[in-house]
């Protein structure tokens, strides 16, 4: 760590920070180790309040003056770390306009650089789910969306490929779900090649309920699809999905 690039934190070098951070419209560069110092700043403020005596008159102002003087150095680092942040925002929305990194160049504490990340992932989903949609005529998915990702991680494992593998249990309850029973499935197994070739013709259907994603009989990923999606599956996923009132068959018109 270069000497230069350290300061000592004071008042009026906070106060400074946040007058360069409002005037300027580029996030600016802050000390490192901004926050252990300012930690150490606040601490030894605090250090000195405690220690005057509040039943000496004199000492009394002097503890008031203190006080004050804490409660004004706590709304500076407020304003500047919330400008911050604000800046951080309009950068993120930019990104997701342009489809560029606008965040990456920028000199983010590691802290802000964590919550940029999440702001822009944030930003996408809506952006996905929401406003792309809108434009394409179809109903907003957000919150399906949002559930989905907080079940990332709760037994789901993703490969190199990012395809997601299910364990033995989640595949399991995937089926029983979607599919019916392990006897219902080995029932259809039981059929002539033709009738199995049948079930593999593809249907034209329209979602009408959010299907989260799950895995057919032989392991492939199908979904997840979102209301008024309109797929093609094979005949018996179709027919299942339509039974389950989850789906209706889109039939062509003959002219």
């Amino acid at each position: 760590m270069d000497d230069k690039d350290k300061i000592n934190i004071t008042f009026e070098t906070l106060y400074d920070l946040l007058s360069r951070e409002k005037k300027k419209g580029e996030i600016q560069q802050l000390p490192n180790g901004f926050f252990q110092d300012l930690l150490q700043y606040l601490k030894t403020k605090q250090s000195m309040l405690e220690r005057l005596n509040t039943e000496d008159l004199l000492y009394s102002v002097e503890r008031q003056k203190r006080i004050k003087e804490i409660t004004n150095i706590k709304s500076i680092v407020q304003e500047l770390l919330l400008k911050r942040i604000q800046k951080i925002t309009d950068l993120a929305l930019i990104s997701i306009r342009t489809g560029k990194d606008n965040l990456a160049d920028k000199p983010l504490l590691e802290e802000e650089r964590i919550i940029a990340k999440n702001i822009v992932e944030i930003l996408n989903m809506y952006k996905t789910n929401v406003i792309d949609r809108a434009i394409s005529f179809k109903s907003p998915c957000l919150k399906e969306a949002m559930q989905e990702k907080q079940n990332e991680g709760k037994g789901d494992k993703i490969n190199k490929d990012n395809a997601i593998i299910r364990t033995e249990k989640e595949d399991k309850n995937s089926k029983e779900k979607y599919f019916g029973k392990e006897e219902e499935i080995e029932e259809g197994n039981t059929k002539k090649d033709e009738t199995e070739d049948k079930d593999e013709q593809p249907v034209l259907i329209r979602i009408i309920t959010p299907v989260p994603q799950f895995l057919d009989e032989n392991g492939e990923v199908i979904g997840p699809f979102h209301e008024e999606d309109i797929v093609s599956l094979p005949s018996k996923i179709a027919s299942i999905l339509i039974k389950k009132g989850r789906a209706e068959e889109l039939k062509e018109s003959k002219s």
